[in-house]
């Protein structure tokens, strides 16, 4: 049974006594009263602070974790990942909508958060919501010298929070339907150095599009972004070219190429471009074309000539990095598979192969020739003379088949 301590205690204030059911009644309507409090207040720092860390305390209080336990690998690995494991206070949390819409909205907006003003208006209004005080009337106000540690720990709460509820499918779906994927990754790019964030964002996404479905994540990510989403989904090539389309993108919309040409070096983008090329066969057209589309926005063929022409020396720099991971090789392979140097056919078996010579068919250049080229395959495949070297080692010569 999971763990029920603030339903009792909030029973033991009210009512005197703990059952079962008016207890997860009391607390969803303590968590329509949070609810209430928030919306009330949509730009006010300490009212969500109040909110979001009643909400957070709540799940791990059902998951079994301690506040201090909150940075814990260990702790964070026992995190439920099917929806049929996790405790009651998540489904309560994830059941009420307002409640992850004000997560979401917590997300967007903490930074633009302001501190309360000492005079609260909307007291009154909150008076049959308060009983039995959902949050202190007095809550501490926020020094300015406070507010950006007290903004990115709104921002923290809220993520994992989120994490503990998107195991739940309705809760996917309701995210899905939502704008938030953009302001999850604007949370990355504003703190890079930030692995609590980094980490509770990545586990939301693999919970709400995992797989192939990671590609939605690509729609405005940074180059920062997209090289973490390569790494982390190395194995699929789908994510890998729908990466290197975006990096090349974002490549051609800087307009200080010494900016971009740092970026590329600091996030290691040429490397997780390497990595997919060294994982994926020539025969993934897509993706090599794509690269080295990629390699040429990064080093322009045009401006390598204008360069020779005017006599300004070369910045070799990106040029040795591509060559560095597979940039030339990659090159070649996807030259030597458009003029058609690779002739074999997966329609054929190892033992066909070795009797057809590589030049008896040659590879057609064109779409419409494919069909006739594999036709010209399997006749000769199926010729009398195909075990045979050449008709002067065949013992077995039909006269009428030589006239």
């Amino acid at each position: 049974m999971p763990s029920m301590k603030r339903v009792q205690a909030f029973h033991a204030r009210n009512c005197g006594k703990y059952t079962m059911g008016g207890s997860i009644s009391m607390l969803r309507a303590e968590i329509k009263a949070h609810v209430k409090i928030a919306h009330d207040y949509p730009n006010l720092l300490e009212p969500h602070l109040a909110v979001v860390r009643f909400l957070l305390e709540l799940c791990e209080e059902g998951e079994g974790i301690a506040a201090k336990d909150r940075d814990n690998p260990d702790v964070l690995d026992r995190l439920k990942q099917v929806e049929f494991d996790v405790s009651t206070e998540v489904e309560l949390v994830a059941e009420n909508e307002d409640a992850i819409s004000i997560l979401l909205t917590s997300v967007e907006t903490y930074s633009s958060m302001i501190p309360a003003p000492e005079r609260d208006t909307k007291k009154r209004w909150l008076g049959r919501c308060r009983a039995p005080e959902p949050f202190p009337d007095l809550y501490d106000p926020v020094e300015a010298v406070d507010l950006d540690r007290s903004r990115v720990s709104l921002v923290r709460m809220a993520l994992r929070c989120l994490r503990m509820i998107t195991v739940i499918h309705d809760v996917k779906l309701f995210v899905m339907d939502t704008p938030a994927i953009a302001a999850l990754n604007r949370v990355v790019d504003a703190n890079p150095l930030d692995t609590f964030i980094r980490k509770d964002v990545n586990a939301i996404f693999k919970n709400v599009y995992g797989g192939d479905e990671s590609v939605k994540r690509l729609e405005n990510a940074s180059v920062a972004i997209a090289v973490e989403v390569m790494t982390d989904f190395a194995e699929s090539d789908v994510v890998q070219l729908a990466a290197i389309k975006r990096l090349s993108w974002l490549v051609g919309e800087y307009a200080d190429m010494a900016k971009c040409k740092a970026d590329v070096l600091a996030f290691d983008v040429i490397p997780a471009v390497g990595a997919a090329l060294s994982t994926f066969p020539e025969t993934h057209y897509d993706v090599y074309a794509h690269a080295c589309r990629f390699f040429t926005v990064l080093v322009p063929p045009k401006v390598l000539k204008h360069n020779d022409e005017h006599g300004v020396p070369h910045d070799e720099t990106l040029a040795k990095v591509i060559g560095q991971h597979g940039g030339v090789e990659a090159a070649i392979k996807l030259l030597k598979t458009c003029r058609g140097f690779y002739t074999t056919s997966p329609n054929l078996t190892s033992a066909e192969e070795d009797v057809i010579p590589p030049s008896s068919v040659r590879q057609p250049r064109h779409r419409w020739c494919v069909d006739a080229a594999t036709e010209a395959r399997h006749e000769i495949a199926a010729s009398p003379h195909a075990e045979c070297q050449s008709h002067a080692d065949c013992s077995r010569v039909d006269p009428g088949h030589l006239e």
